[in-house]
């Protein structure tokens, strides 16, 4: 009997889940008759719909069954707003607003979304994150055009990268305050999934996952920062650094294994990557030194042309081991550790096990040091 109660309850819980819909009411005057679509942005210039709707009296409305606690974004006309899709309703306002520019009165687009708290922590969290990419394409732009390490753009790339440093420390404010006082939110999940797991050592990752709601924990969201956490341990401290093949500048073939009994650094980069050229005459430093006492650099590229790798590696004269899938994000080796910033480095012993996956700066030294005593 009891355990018929008990297929009861999970059958009941399981129609509740699949009942589950997304709700959409929208007032946008300004475009009768028109559509609105709903999709999904799957990359920068290229939108999945996944919903339409037809504008009548001013309204739309849209209901279907909910994929999932996800990004979505609203098209209105030529205007896009990104919002988090789950459960609870959502209001979405377009309207086109009387601006001055330039002694004109033009009539700008705005779209505004409201909802329940979780809409307004993914707003602050996109709004976070624009004050750091703005400052990251500063210094991209910077790498692309200048030699970072030049001594008369010195004055310039310092600047820069502080303006970049004071954004990353109030995106970590940030992103620390939202987890630490919203654990039933799906925002957390996601901070925790697609930003924290890239620079937060796996221990860390694990005790704020533990902080989660148990709702946050049973949605997608939840089960996919688990599947990550998983992820990391398997490339965590620790661990045999998974091995892997990639072409070398002359086209031929290296094994990470193939460098056993050294003590590696595997070096997650790119030539359009400042903050990774910035990081180079460290590694070139400590390279020089501890070369003759069994230490190698391996760095992976992230690069799609062929001929933007190979000219920054004999630019920045790094007279190393290089491979490269020239696949870009898509390179199969940094799916495999992992790494979804750069640089990202990985220090690995003479027996293969990953010692450090911080080792930058003073530290590369240090643990390099300790490594081949």
């Amino acid at each position: 009997m009891k355990r018929f109660f008990l297929r009861i309850i999970l059958f009941l819980c399981a129609s509740s889940a699949a009942a589950q819909k997304y709700k959409i009411e929208g007032s946008a005057p300004d475009m009768e008759g028109k559509t609105v679509y709903l999709g999904e942005m799957k990359s920068r210039n290229k939108f999945e719909k996944v919903d339409s709707a037809l504008v009548s009296g001013g309204l739309f409305r849209m209901e279907k069954p909910l994929p999932g606690v996800k990004r979505i974004t609203i098209l209105i006309g030529s205007s896009t707003k990104t919002f988090l899709l789950d459960e609870n309703p959502i209001y979405i306002t377009y309207l086109l607003k009387e601006e001055q520019v330039k002694g004109k009165s033009i009539r700008l687009p705005e779209i505004t979304v409201r909802g329940d708290k979780d809409q307004e922590l993914f707003e602050l969290m996109t709004k976070t994150l624009s004050q750091e990419m703005y400052a990251m394409l500063a210094i991209s732009f910077m790498g692309k055009d200048k030699d970072v390490n030049a001594p008369e753009n010195k004055v310039l790339a310092d600047s820069i990268g502080e303006i970049y440093i004071m954004a990353k420390e109030q995106t970590r404010k940030t992103f620390d305050s939202i987890v630490t006082h919203y654990p039933d939110s799906y925002v957390s999940g996601l901070i925790l999934n697609d930003f924290l797991a890239k620079e937060r050592p796996v221990t860390e990752m694990q005790n704020l996952y533990g902080l989660l709601s148990d709702r946050v924990k049973r949605s997608n969201i939840g089960q996919t920062l688990k599947r990550t956490i998983q992820a990391m341990l398997a490339v965590g401290v620790g661990k045999q650094a998974p091995d892997f093949m990639l072409e070398t500048p002359e086209g031929e073939k290296l094994l990470l294994s193939a460098l056993r009994g050294k003590c590696v650094l595997i070096d997650f980069w790119a030539s359009w990557c400042a903050p990774c050229l910035r990081e180079a005459p460290n590694i070139k430093r400590v390279y020089e030194k501890y070369r003759d006492s069994g230490f190698e650099v391996l760095s992976v590229s992230l690069d799609k042309k062929n001929d933007q790798w190979k000219q920054a590696i004999q630019k920045h004269r790094l007279d190393w081991l290089h491979v490269s899938s020239l696949q870009g994000w898509k390179c199969p080796v940094a799916r495999l550790y992992q790494v979804s910033a750069i640089p990202a480095m990985f220090l690995v012993d003479r027996e293969g096990n990953i010692v450090s996956t911080e080792a930058r700066g003073e530290m590369l030294e240090q643990e390099v040091e300790k490594l081949c005593k």
